[in-house]
């Protein structure tokens, strides 16, 4: 496959080829994935600018479960914001490392663009390996709001628990804290770049995409007992 050519070779499944202090890229051959991957550094958390986040159907997935993350806006502001909603688990980044990753998978049926946020060193602890957002790159609104994040400097990530409020969806979020994220601009441009790649490949699937299938593709490749996000080589 031509996306591939671009990787170094080496002995191992995955390959890290390009990184520096803060981010790096990596791939999986196996699981045609290509992954930009943002190291954030310990930070302390301030109390967030939102409270209960009165989402509708545009954001049903950031609604229906209580382990999901995902990008959004708000009518008074466009953002975008990213929302990791983690049963409270978010209390790590004030005291470890957290990962943010940009994940682009070149499935049978489908391009699926996929966010992960984990912290390595509670491997095991947490009840799934990462928390996860994911849509495929046919889903035009999904695409732009990620490149409009890209456009950005920094990036504020949100952290939200259950709040006392439902919706036909599941229970709203209550957003508690806010990071200010630096994105520099190289990790930007690399994220531009293989979204860009990614949304060749999907339309070079025209007549033949399935975005469904190739979810459960991309599902059944990475167990959620464990982080989807390729190791920093040592």
């Amino acid at each position: 496959m031509h996306w591939l050519k671009s990787i170094i070779t080496q002995s191992r499944e995955n390959n890290v080829t390009s990184q520096d202090a803060a981010w790096y890229v990596a791939a999986n051959e196996k699981k045609s994935v290509r992954q930009v991957i943002l190291e954030i550094q310990p930070t302390s958390l301030v109390n967030s600018r939102f409270s209960t986040l009165m989402f509708g159907p545009k954001y049903a997935s950031l609604i229906s479960s209580d382990w999901a993350m995902g990008f959004f806006r708000m009518s008074d502001d466009p953002g975008p914001f990213l929302l990791v909603r983690a049963r409270g688990e978010h209390s790590v980044v004030s005291s470890r490392l957290t990962r943010l990753a940009f994940a682009f998978y070149r499935m049978r049926k489908a391009g699926i663009i996929s966010t992960f946020w984990d912290c390595p060193d509670t491997a095991g602890r947490w009840p799934y390996g990462h928390v996860e957002g994911a849509s495929s790159a046919d889903q035009p609104l999904g695409v732009e709001i990620i490149r409009d994040a890209m456009r950005k400097d920094r990036l504020q990530i949100t952290f939200a628990v259950n709040s006392a409020s439902t919706s036909n969806f599941g229970t709203l979020p209550l957003a508690v804290s806010d990071i200010d994220c630096e994105l520099p601009e190289a990790f930007r441009k690399s994220v531009l770049e293989e979204l860009d790649a990614l949304c060749s490949y999907q339309r070079g699937l025209s007549g033949r995409e399935n975005g469904n299938d190739a979810m459960q593709q991309m599902w059944a490749e990475n167990p959620p007992d464990r982080s989807a996000i390729i190791e920093r080589p040592k």
